[in-house]
């Protein structure tokens, strides 16, 4: 027993010497702020030019490295900012010149500053006569009325349909016929009256769109509600023409006089 005591006091007085010898080294002592700076974070950055230069993190690059450009993306919305408004009343309030168009593009869609269509139907017809010429040529080849069809439903109709649930209740009887009038050009061309008109293809559009909907989750599936006696869709009550011509009453009143015919 005696002699394990002396072993242990031996080994004892060895480390201290060996501490002895390696505190007179000069040893770096750090704040808990420096060390906390390490960390990844904006809590403590400002404290970052007050740490030695072994212990600053190093930077590859300039400032704005992959984070900060992630971050960016993150917050930066996916959209354009639309305001619609009195100009007038946004230049007091903001504080800052706003500038007032009569149109805007927005998503492929002519906006105008009354809300109204024709100047995408303009562009609509614009394009469509574009491609009928290639639609007569097609036809001066006497190619099949099956390939002319195909090619008039994939390259005219289609700007056609290009958001007509929006813009398709509101448009003007002038602008609609000038849009049947071009319908009819095609079927004389195409030899083909199956061709349908833009009234046929704002209903098939406006039904397909109402059943997508009410068929996943989305915001606009809680406004349509149904009767609890015989489960008809309730017809939603209108104070204005433009709302009842927009696309969710006017689907909804579609889906009623579908069931009512069952």
């Amino acid at each position: 027993m005696t002699f394990f005591i002396t072993w242990m006091l031996v080994l004892f007085a060895s480390f201290c010497q060996t501490g002895a010898v390696s505190t007179s080294h000069d040893i770096l002592r750090y704040s808990a702020y420096e060390l906390k700076s390490l960390r990844p974070g904006r809590t403590y950055q400002h404290k970052m030019f007050d740490l030695p230069k072994e212990m600053r993190p190093r930077q590859r690059g300039r400032r704005s490295g992959v984070r900060a450009k992630a971050y960016k993306r993150s917050n930066k919305p996916f959209l354009p900012i639309v305001t619609l408004g009195n100009a007038r009343s946004l230049c007091n309030k903001l504080r800052t010149k706003v500038e007032q168009v009569h149109s805007y593009k927005y998503l492929g869609v002519t906006i105008t500053d009354k809300l109204e269509w024709s100047e995408h139907v303009k562009t609509v017809l614009t394009k469509t006569n574009q491609r009928m010429f290639l639609l007569r040529k097609l036809n001066s080849f006497k190619l099949d009325t099956t390939l002319i069809s195909l090619f008039y439903k994939a390259t005219i109709e289609t700007i056609f349909t290009f958001c007509l649930v929006a813009w398709g209740g509101n448009t003007t009887v002038r602008d609609t016929a000038k849009l049947n009038r071009l319908v009819r050009k095609a079927r004389r061309v195409c030899q083909c009256q199956d061709l349908k008109s833009v009234e046929e293809l704002l209903a098939w559009t406006t039904k397909r769109k109402v059943q997508s909907i009410l068929s996943h989750v989305h915001p606009l599936s809680h406004r349509v509600e149904y009767s609890s006696r015989t489960g008809r869709p309730i017809v939603i009550r209108c104070r204005t023409e433009r709302y009842r011509r927009s696309f969710l009453p006017r689907a909804v009143l579609s889906l009623a006089n579908e069931y009512c015919r069952k």
